[in-house]
């Protein structure tokens, strides 16, 4: 499937339909723009099922795509509850902004996962991804001891550590793959941070002060410039 026989159709549709969301699917690799039905329809979409059934009879859908008028990249939990639920990928089109892909990389209890607050050590960006890897691979992944601010204090925990808990570093020319993990520096002189790739551009991660969710990879491509994939 190549986006450019249907994403310049569905970027057109979204800005007719600015400031309300657009939503369409993607059937034998074109776009088919649908009615928002929704109540608010400048705060979300949905389809009829009419729309649904007039886009199953020209063939398989490919994609669920809809806009985010106001140029939110995040995908809402609504986002990720409907593309779990419907098994196919979604295509979200922020306003001014480069497409969104959401996958169903991460099949499991997003809700367990997602919208955690950041407590040092309990919840934070490696036991995140530890959560990940025991959910949904069965993976128990080792543990570091350190104190909330080591990379302030001379530690390099993440690069001294990768390795120790099965980890190898991804030569250049490798492409991420799902279950890679994205390591980089946040306001920091080391890396500090790790993020869990979910595939289709669309990553796990857990900042400080924040709480968990999957965000766009490629915004933090510059950040987190060191990637590790797992090999027990």
């Amino acid at each position: 499937m190549s986006e450019a026989n249907w994403l310049p159709d569905a970027v057109k549709h979204a800005e007719s339909e600015y400031p309300n969301e657009s939503c369409g699917f993607v059937v034998n690799d074109k776009y088919l723009p649908r009615k928002n039905i929704h109540d608010t329809p400048a705060d979300g979409f949905t389809i009829s099922g009419i729309g649904y059934a007039s886009a199953v009879k020209k063939g398989e859908l490919q994609v669920i795509v809809h806009s985010h008028p106001d140029g939110q990249v995040r995908p809402s939990l609504h986002d990720l509850k409907g593309q779990l639920e419907s098994n196919i990928p979604w295509c979200i089109l922020p306003k001014g902004k480069p497409p969104v892909w959401v996958g169903r990389e991460l099949a499991t209890d997003i809700e367990g996962l997602l919208g955690r607050p950041f407590i040092y050590g309990v919840n934070d960006c490696y036991t995140i991804i530890r959560s990940a890897f025991k959910i949904v691979k069965g993976i128990e992944l080792g543990t570091v001891p350190t104190e909330f601010g080591w990379w302030n204090t001379g530690g390099n925990v993440y690069v001294e550590n990768f390795e120790k808990l099965g980890f190898r570093l991804l030569q250049p020319g490798e492409h991420l793959e799902p279950f890679d993990c994205i390591l980089g520096a946040v306001r920091s002189k080391v890396v500090n941070h790790a993020a869990l790739y979910l595939g289709n551009g669309v990553m796990l991660h857990h900042l400080a002060g924040r709480i968990s969710c999957r965000e766009s990879a490629l915004r933090w491509m510059d950040a987190l410039s060191m990637k590790v994939r797992y090999v027990g």
